[in-house]
């Protein structure tokens, strides 16, 4: 038999999650995330990724 923990606030909780880089760390994966994005189809996210490394 399975045992299941009891209702808390957490169980409705939505959980966010969120990445900080910094600029040295873009130039530095960048070109790897815009290949990425475009094989995965995400042409919003390539786009982006594109204008941040030009600055």
């Amino acid at each position: 038999a399975k045992a299941y923990s009891g209702v808390s606030l957490d169980s409705f909780v939505k959980k966010i999650t969120f990445q900080h880089i910094t600029e040295q760390g873009l130039q530095n994966i960048g070109n790897t995330v815009e290949v990425l994005a475009a094989a995965e189809g995400l042409d919003a996210h390539k786009n982006a990724i594109s204008i941040r490394l030009k600055g």
